[in-house]
């Protein structure tokens, strides 16, 4: 059905998470692409320079992130697997 659009998701974050999530979703838009199409992972660049921002750069803020992004190129890589069968 056009113009109707879905539910959205509904996720629990841990308090402990919380920062580590709102720096993941700041960088939606600072996804590395690969010559011949896809994300290959974030521009660490720009979440260096976020890091102040969300709880100080630390590695525990880093590693938290890198988990999210680690989750999110499996599920793309599933996703165009089965786009190209």
């Amino acid at each position: 059905m056009t113009g109707v659009r879905p539910e959205p998701e509904v996720c629990e974050v841990w308090p402990e998470n919380w920062d580590a999530v709102q720096l993941f979703a700041s960088l939606a838009t600072q996804w590395r692409m690969a010559p011949m199409g896809g994300a290959i992972g974030l521009d660490y660049t720009a979440l260096m320079a976020l890091m102040p921002l969300f709880g100080g750069a630390s590695r525990d803020l880093l590693d938290r992130v890198r988990v999210m992004e680690a989750a999110v190129l499996k599920r793309m890589q599933e996703e165009r697997e089965r786009e190209n069968g």
